[in-house]
C-alpha cells in the first residue's frame, strides 16, 4: 500500500501515521479475508511503523486507538487486546479519560483528548463486533482471556441492534432486527444465514469451540 500518489523512500518508516491505511478502516473498502494480498499489505505498514525506532505510537493516543482498529480488522484479537493495555495503564485517569503525553502532564496528569477517547471505545466495539455488507460478526477479534463477558446495543449494518454474551461453554446473539432483512451471523468459522423482520428478536447460539 502506498502512502503517497508515488512511490517515495521513506525519511521515517515507523512514523505513527497511518493515512494509507484509511481503506481498512473506516471506509470499509478492503476487506482483509476476502483480498490476501492487501491484508499483507496492511501487515507489512503495521510493521513498519511498529519498527524497533518507534517510540511514540502508543502515546499519541489516537495513533494506539488505530492500532486496536487496524488490528481487529485483521482479526487479530491478541495483537488488539494488547494495545488497549498501554492506553489504559500510561494515558488513562482513574476515570478512565484517555489524555495526550504533553508538557504540562506533570502539572496537570495530562490533557483530554478526543480522538484517544472516541477511537479506545471504537476500537473495543470492532474487536466485539463488526459489520459490512450483509454480515453481522459477532466477537471477531476477542483475545482468548476474555473467556466471558456481555454487551447490549451495537449497531450492525441495516440499523440491526446486537447483544452478546458469552462465557466457556457458548456464545449467544440477540438481533433486534431494524427492518426486513437476510442477514448472515458469524462467529469464528462458523455462519448462519437468518430472515429476520423488523422489530423481530432473534436469538442465535454457537458453540464456543467456534471462537477460534
Amino acid at each position: 500500500l502506498m502512502e503517497w500518489n508515488k512511490d517515495y523512500e521513506e525519511v521515517q518508516p515507523d512514523h505513527r501515521h497511518t493515512s494509507h491505511l484509511l481503506a481498512t478502516h473506516p471506509f470499509d473498502l478492503i476487506l482483509p479475508e476476502e483480498a490476501p494480498a492487501l491484508k499483507a499489505a496492511i501487515r507489512t505498514t503495521l510493521d513498519r511503523r511498529l519498527g524497533e525506532n518507534a517510540k511514540d505510537i502508543i502515546l499519541a493516543n489516537w495513533a494506539g486507538a488505530l492500532l486496536i482498529l487496524y488490528h481487529a480488522r485483521l482479526l487479530d484479537g491478541e495483537a488488539a487486546g494488547a494495545f488497549i493495555k498501554p492506553m489504559i495503564t500510561f494515558l488513562s485517569r482513574e476515570n478512565l479519560m484517555i489524555t495526550h503525553e504533553g508538557p504540562t502532564s506533570s502539572v496537570t496528569g495530562g490533557i483530554y483528548e478526543l480522538d484517544g477517547n472516541t477511537g479506545l471505545t471504537a476500537g473495543i466495539a470492532e474487536m466485539l463486533l463488526q459489520s459490512y455488507e450483509s454480515d453481522i460478526h459477532v466477537l471477531p477479534a476477542v483475545p482468548k482471556a476474555w473467556t466471558h463477558g456481555q454487551y447490549t446495543g451495537l449497531v450492525a449494518k441495516g440499523g440491526h441492534r446486537v447483544d452478546v454474551q458469552w462465557d466457556s461453554s457458548q456464545v449467544q446473539a440477540t438481533i433486534h432486527a431494524k427492518q426486513d432483512d437476510r442477514v448472515r451471523v458469524r462467529h469464528g468459522h462458523e455462519k448462519r444465514v437468518i430472515e429476520v423482520k423488523k422489530d423481530q428478536q432473534l436469538h442465535v447460539i454457537f458453540p464456543i469451540g467456534s471462537l477460534s
